[in-house]
């Protein structure tokens, strides 16, 4: 099981933060605490199902991504070997296999896997078994084939990475060791262009350094960042980044600190962030969280939704055709992986499914033609790793 250190005290102004000597990652600064429900009851289930491939696939903390002919293209992660995996293989939901494609120069695990126009995978950040860890690959997902695709300014882990309308890569935040950041936690930020196949790092910095944020693509073409492990006397929430100005403008809002949350949009646009942790009281303990937000673009708020029926964190979560959310598995305690499934609805709230055949974190789940839900990889409490491959049905 990957080590659950903690990350860092709550920040307050009366309260120094603590530093864990030796701790390269997860140092944070957060507020709040768990939260509380102001809806109503989820409705009863359970509801879906799930088929168990014959195949088997070992991996934890690697990428899924959805390629343009309907396979899915893991990259990376543990792959229980001596060193971080550099394997490229495909799914192919036909036959139900694995196909090894082709390797990355070397291994690296817990990075970020951005399809770009064309349905090329930039792959950025990470940790990496050797090698200069500020370089990234660009990977066909049809030939498996590898180019080195520019250097960022920084190493990055638990960074955001996202396509901006005009096809560029914005690149965000993350634990750094290149710029002498405090408690390492990165506010720096940089743009890759298809077209040069390089980096430039903006000019401007974040409102806030931010660790395991997330960052959404606005129908605006703007991207909200939210959330996130952070260090200094004051949080903001979230910000909203414009690629034509190349500018950060902190969102009036005083939600309290969420990191490792899923951030999907909503149909009417609203953008839904679920679940996540947080810090407990005493600085030490992680804490998972069952709230939920929703961030409207058009008038700028945010607001407290009803929230999920188990607190959730490290969950593996896809939004399906019919606009509901479905999150599978994660961390509902410090030492305790969920072999749960709740769907979450804007309008309904949660709501219970059936659940996984064991307990996991650190997985993938990615679509599937057809609806379907592609479970791969992860470990569970114990830390062995979770072999066996799983597809969902929502009916």
């Amino acid at each position: 099981m990957k080590a659950r250190k903690p990350h860092l005290l709550l920040q307050q102004p009366e309260r120094r933060p603590l530093l864990l000597a030796g701790l390269l990652s997860p140092i944070l600064a957060a507020c709040g605490g768990g939260g509380s429900n102001p809806g109503g009851p989820g409705t009863p289930g359970p509801r879906g199902s799930f088929t168990v491939l014959g195949s088997q696939f070992i991996a934890s903390q690697h990428t899924a991504s959805s390629a343009p002919d309907g396979s899915v293209v893991i990259i990376g992660g543990s792959r229980g070997e001596s060193t971080l995996s550099a394997h490229i293989d495909r799914f192919v939901p036909a036959s139900s296999s694995f196909v090894r494609i082709g390797d990355l120069a070397n291994g690296r695990s817990t990075h970020r896997a951005t399809t770009i126009t064309g349905g090329a995978i930039l792959v950025t950040g990470g940790l990496r078994s050797s090698g200069n860890s500020r370089e990234a690959e660009l990977v066909d997902p049809g030939t498996g084939a590898v180019r080195m695709a520019g250097t960022m300014s920084v190493s990055r882990i638990d960074h955001s990475a996202v396509q901006l309308a005009d096809g560029r890569v914005f690149v965000a935040g993350g634990y750094s060791t290149g710029e002498r950041a405090p408690l390492g936690i990165s506010d720096s930020a940089e743009i890759w262009d298809p077209a040069t196949q390089a980096f430039r790092r903006l000019s401007q910095r974040m409102a806030v350094p931010r660790a395991a944020h997330t960052a959404t693509l606005l129908p605006s073409g703007k991207v909200l960042l939210a959330g996130g492990y952070s260090w200094g006397p004051t949080y903001t929430f979230a910000e909203l980044f414009d690629p034509a100005t190349e500018t950060f403008t902190p969102v009036a809002d005083n939600s309290p600190a969420r990191a490792s949350h899923a951030a999907h949009i909503a149909a009417d646009g609203r953008v839904l962030l679920i679940g996540g942790e947080t810090v407990g009281a005493d600085g030490l303990t992680v804490v998972p969280l069952a709230s939920v937000l929703s961030f409207d673009p058009g008038s700028g708020a945010l607001r407290a939704q009803a929230s999920l029926q188990a607190p959730r964190t490290w969950a593996a979560s896809v939004r399906l055709s019919s606009g509901e959310v479905v999150l599978f598995g994660g961390q509902q305690q410090m030492s305790t992986y969920s072999s749960t499934v709740e769907s979450y609805d804007p309008a309904q709230g949660a709501s219970v499914l059936t659940a996984l055949d064991t307990d996991r974190a650190l997985h993938t789940a990615t679509l599937l033609p057809g609806g379907r839900v592609l479970i791969l990889g992860g470990e569970g409490s114990a830390g062995a790793y979770r072999p066996t491959v799983l597809v969902y049905r929502a009916s």
